[in-house]
């Protein structure tokens, strides 16, 4: 694709790994959290409850009529399903992986399986010696640094209701998936493909993410994201090694694969998503804050509760298309005093955590995403 540690101060690990589970919960450990492509609208009414809705495309005066259906953007079959392929590639193998935003660059060995398992090993400062393992309702995420492995078992589900939510976006030509080349990328042949988010009186939509995918294997190559400026991160293969040859085993996606001093750090999981924020509030116990304004086109998309007996939390995640960010809210382990209350004056990263008043409570908000920082402010500043 979102999620941390709950019991710890957020530290530049914390940061990466955020982004990295972001990547893991939206398009199964190959997609990341993207940024917002349109412009600020203007946001909902205070005080509004949010609850979760399709989102259909529309003409000004209500649902489209036969012939503005026909004119829809249309997938490409062919591509469609070399995406969902790419979700699961069909050989296991191990790769040199290289991700560059704007002029900073980490690299990563990246290891996978056809079973659903993705690990990576950061190779480059400051995250050198950093493992995230993800796998079908597991999450591992070691730092060196600290010897920790913050460990959590995420419901199986949600793997499948994210795939079922973007094949639900296509079929409605909400978003579309066209093949747009080809190119060789680190000796492996790829097919281009590029999604857009419909946008009316924009035939070509708006560019989310490029994706290049090897056809016989499944293998994403390389990945752009992208919002309304032009690329916003790109992840892409240098070297690759394909089937036995890759010496991959099962022990690879498991705890005993960390190092002999790592620490285990249990992470709450999310019991289940429900349907709205007023019931996540009546299990947790807690009043949320929410943003009374929204960039055009995003809307509530899902709602977790972390049980805990004095800490529970919320997370809350807003998406239009595959883009999404999130708003992970925790009653505050810190005494208030000793911190700054109020969101910050200005955002220039994708993660920003600050201390707010809810009521009587004081909560832990954090932000995670790749939306413009005058969107990120907008935002923050709104919620109540």
């Amino acid at each position: 694709m979102h999620m941390f540690n709950p019991q710890q101060k957020l530290s530049l690990q914390g940061k990466r790994i955020i982004a990295a589970v972001g990547l893991l919960i939206l398009l199964a450990s190959l997609l990341s959290s993207t940024a917002a492509i349109c412009k600020a609208q203007h946001g909902r009414k205070a005080g509004r409850t949010l609850h979760l809705r399709p989102a259909y495309p529309r003409s000004n005066n209500g649902r489209l009529n036969f012939n503005q259906r026909k004119n829809l953007p249309k997938s490409s079959p062919k591509a469609v399903q070399l995406l969902f392929r790419s979700f699961r590639p069909t050989v296991p193998f191990r790769a040199d992986q290289r991700t560059q935003v704007g002029s900073k660059v980490s690299e990563q060995i990246l290891e996978s399986a056809p079973n659903g398992k993705t690990r990576r090993d950061f190779i480059s400062p400051p995250f050198n010696g950093d493992i995230l393992i993800t796998a079908p309702g597991l999450y591992v995420s070691y730092t060196a640094r600290s010897h920790r492995a913050n460990v959590a078992l995420w419901p199986k589900g949600v793997r499948v209701q994210q795939v079922l939510h973007i094949r639900n976006l296509i079929r409605r030509h909400i978003l579309t998936v066209t093949q747009t080349g080809q190119e060789t990328i680190a000796g492996m042949p790829c097919v281009i493909l590029k999604l857009a988010l419909y946008q009316q009186g924009n035939p070509q939509g708006l560019t989310q993410g490029k994706f290049w995918v090897n056809p016989q294997t499944g293998i994403l190559m390389r990945y752009e994201r992208w919002n309304s400026s032009g690329i916003v991160s790109i992840s892409y293969i240098t070297s690759i090694t394909t089937g036995a040859g890759a010496h991959i085993t099962n022990q690879d996606f498991t705890m005993r694969a960390l190092p002999a001093d790592a620490a285990i750090v249990p992470l709450p999981g999310p019991q289940r998503s429900l349907a709205s924020i007023q019931q996540a509030e009546t299990e947790a116990h807690f009043n949320t804050l929410q943003p009374s304004f929204l960039p055009g086109g995003y809307q509530l998309t899902g709602v977790w509760v972390f049980p805990h007996r004095r800490f529970p939390s919320i997370l809350l995640r807003f998406s239009k298309g595959i883009n999404h960010f999130s708003l992970y809210e925790q009653v505050a382990r810190e005494k208030p005093f000793w911190k700054k209350i109020g969101p910050p004056p200005h955002a220039r990263r994708n993660l920003i955590s600050w201390l707010q008043r809810s009521g009587t409570q004081t909560l832990r908000i954090t932000y995670i995403g790749h939306l413009p920082p005058h969107q990120i402010e907008l935002i923050i500043h709104s919620l109540h």
